[in-house]
């Protein structure tokens, strides 16, 4: 049957049934008759299989025959063994005497069911009961779509009842967990990850009376040793441990129960690790969303010192440890993330303005080892026949390109690896990895990653960092080590490109210009609802004009158009910084005004003194009509209206600032319904101040007198018609600055 608003109506008045603060008797009778009134059946039951399915009791059914609370054998039922191997609801025409019935049929003749629905109860994949809908009139076919029904409704059915039975159970358990209660306060008291492993071994003594306690995590396949407390004296805690190395460890793991070993004297797979005081153990597992994490280690010095009886009391209070130990955790990279976006944004500001090879890495590497807390930092650039150590920097040393014996990476290492796949490589203990088997490790390191400068699909080096101690890598330091690679390798390829071309001011603008060019989006996007035009044509002294697009995952898209002030490869650079930084916070805010914002905060430190960056920064939805932008310092757009309406220049409201003049300014936005066939025209003003011979500048009035004539003409016929009037305004004069258009048009 078709879901119509009359079954989705009882569909919703059967689901505000399923109320497990009722009697559960109650509950299930209301349940009983909704589904007799919903799919016009004769009678519906509800049977709960006990017995490991052998047997069932009735639970509720409508109307009454007095049949709750009466047991039902299962045996020689097929119809079981099918329901308990499909999980899904079977129709039985003739139920009193189709075979998969077995020995029910006599039950069915005596009731006169003459057709039946039997719908399973599934809870975690197991089936905990069934349900009936019965049909005594006459037989009756149940289509498809009922069918799917029922199994809905069945699955529904099953988490309420699981669920009132899971109350049930909480009741029974009220004490213990009053028990826990306050425990669970202390834990939830600090979000430090190392207090919070230190708060959990001192809880534990409140439950336990223990000799001594510590806290496994889980690494990669291995565990490492975090906390401790009492007579447990590790002598190596930083080391990370094969899992299938400890046999405890191993059997909480695969199992995810607690292990307990009464007499470690006595017990055959007991090693004694660190302290043969311990002679008695019981190891917990730490459960996050069903996986295990780590383990709880609880030592006693005295045989038979725990029991099976201490079991559930603490495998409760490591559940309690293990959600603030994940909430610690999450917590920790919340703000480590942060932390580590802000730094980069900063840093790559400070990186894409310089085109000093020496300064570029001296930067990088040391916010490496700050970042990080790691070791060693060593930068390969590739060559063609093999690579070249650029720069080196130890914890607390300086950075230099020559040292006494310099490491040349192996051809089988992880250098050439990271190079030969284009893909960054974390070895979490380097001692027992295949790639350093065998070989000397020098710079006295543990763990070690290697992350590819990428230019495109090309390696232009590798950045190598190493760790004094074995190093699970967290994706939030692996994901910052990519965009210092990334930055480091679009600083070095400007480099290049500076080294090699700039000797002369004609050279300086060419390469400024290659640079702007290659920064430029190299495709319009194709937004749903909207047409997009773009041009840049750089002017023979480069002022730095750029436009960027920014796709966002909520279907919304960025729109910038740009001004560098100055010249020369400086304003390129400081362009391409500008234009990197519109399209990261363009990802990270919705609001345009608090992108320019975030944009004037991060430019402020490194817009040298007399620069400014002057900006427009839209934001559209593919399918809406709205249009909303932020405006720094850039000439505000014509709106140009399908309809015979007046062209006008779309001023924003509150301050105008170019970007980098002042730290803080409070920029604001404004939002435009474009009916279809209206048009938003941004321009720099290169279009506008385009002269001709006689020094008369082209100004808005030409723009104005160009748009009036191509209304809701489409983009690029608009804007190929402003490049033609403004190159014949100037009658062969050469442009003084760049000229930049982005259109906008509303399609539907």
């Amino acid at each position: 049957m078709t879901h119509s608003a009359e079954t989705l109506a009882n569909l919703q008045k059967f689901l505000t049934l399923l109320n497990p603060s009722l009697n559960l008797d109650e509950m299930l009778t209301n349940v009983a008759r909704q589904l007799v009134d919903m799919f016009g059946v004769d009678h519906s039951g509800m049977l709960l299989f006990e017995k490991g399915d052998e047997e069932g009791v009735v639970l509720a059914e409508f109307p009454a025959q007095g049949a709750v609370g009466l047991r039902v054998p299962l045996v020689d039922y097929p119809l079981l063994d099918q329901l308990i191997e499909e999980q899904k609801p079977i129709f039985v025409f003739d139920a009193q005497h189709d075979p998969i019935m077995g020995g029910a049929r006599p039950t069915m003749q005596a009731l006169g069911i003459q057709s039946i629905v039997i719908i399973p109860l599934v809870v975690q994949g197991r089936i905990m009961g069934s349900l009936s809908l019965d049909v005594i009139s006459d037989w009756r076919a149940f289509t498809t779509e009922e069918l799917e029904l029922c199994h809905i409704i069945g699955n529904q059915i099953a988490v309420a009842v699981d669920y009132t039975f899971s109350l049930e159970a909480v009741e029974r358990g009220r004490q213990q967990a009053q028990r826990l209660r306050e425990i669970n306060r202390v834990l939830s008291q600090s979000l430090d990850p190392d207090e919070v492993l230190q708060l959990i071994l001192e809880q534990l003594e409140k439950v336990l009376p223990v000799d001594g306690s510590s806290i496994y995590l889980r690494v990669g396949d291995g565990v490492q040793l975090k906390a401790w407390r009492g007579s447990f004296s590790p002598s190596d805690p930083g080391k990370i441990i094969p899992i299938d190395q400890l046999w405890g460890a191993s059997e909480i793991f695969y199992s995810g129960r607690a292990v307990l070993v009464r007499n470690t004297a006595t017990h055959p797979h007991w090693r004694v690790y660190e302290n043969p005081a311990i002679l008695c153990w019981l190891g917990v597992p730490l459960i996050v969303d069903g996986e295990v994490v780590g383990l709880l280690n609880i030592n006693g010095c005295v045989a038979h010192q725990f029991s099976e009886t201490h079991i559930p009391l603490t495998t409760d209070f490591a559940n309690q440890a293990a959600i603030a130990i994940h909430n610690a955790e999450l917590y920790r990279q919340a703000t480590k993330r942060a932390e580590l976006l802000a730094s980069i944004q900063d840093i790559g500001v400070s990186i894409m303005s310089s085109l000093e090879l020496d300064d570029v890495f001296r930067t990088v590497s040391t916010s490496v080892l700050d970042l990080l807390d790691a070791q060693h930092i060593r930068i390969f650039l590739c060559e063609t026949d093999g690579f070249t150590l650029a720069s080196a920097l130890d914890r607390g040393g300086e950075i230099s390109r020559r040292l006494p014996s310099p490491p040349r990476p192996r051809k089988d290492g992880l250098t050439a690896t990271v190079v030969n796949t284009g893909q960054p490589l974390a070895i979490t203990d380097a001692r027992s990895h295949p790639l350093y088997r065998g070989q000397t490790l020098y710079d006295d390191f543990a763990a070690i990653i290697g992350i590819p400068m990428k230019k495109r699909e090309q390696v232009l080096g590798v950045m190598v960092v190493g760790f004094k101690n074995p190093h699970h890598f967290a994706t939030d330091e692996v994901d910052a080590l990519i965009l210092l690679a990334t930055q480091a390798a679009v600083a070095l390829e400007n480099a290049r490109l500076y080294s090699l071309e700039v000797k002369q001011v004609e050279q300086e603008l060419t390469i400024a210009r290659r640079i702007q060019v290659g920064f430029l989006p190299e495709h319009v996007p194709q937004i749903p609802g909207w047409q997009i035009s773009a041009v840049c044509l750089p002017a023979r002294e480069t002022a730095g004009d750029f436009y960027e697009f920014v796709r966002r995952r909520d279907h919304y898209w960025g729109l910038a158009i740009g001004d560098v002030s100055g010249k020369s490869i400086q304003a390129a650079m400081l362009m391409g910084a500008a234009q990197s930084v519109v399209a990261s916070k363009g990802s990270d805010h919705r609001s345009p005004a608090k992108v320019m914002r975030e944009i004037n905060r991060l430019l402020y430190e490194d817009v040298p003194d007399g620069s400014f960056v002057a900006v427009s920064y839209a934001l559209v939805l593919a399918g809406d009509n709205r249009i909303t932008f932020s405006n720094g310092g850039q000439l505000a757009p014509y709106w140009v209206p399908a309809a015979d309406q007046p062209l006008r220049l779309v001023e924003t409201p509150g301050a105008h600032w170019p970007l980098g003049v002042l730290e803080d300014v409070p920029y604001q936005e404004i939002t435009l319904a474009l009916e279809p066939g209206d048009m938003l025209v941004f321009f720099t003003d290169g279009l506008v101040e385009r002269m001709n011979r006689r020094r008369q500048m082209f100004g808005f009035e030409g723009v104005a007198a160009v748009l009036e004539q191509l209304r809701g003409q489409p983009v690029e016929t608009v804007q190929q018609a402003l490049l033609e009037a403004t190159s014949a305004f100037a009658n062969g004069l050469h442009a003084h600055d760049d000229v930049t258009l982005l259109l906008v048009q509303r399609t539907n």
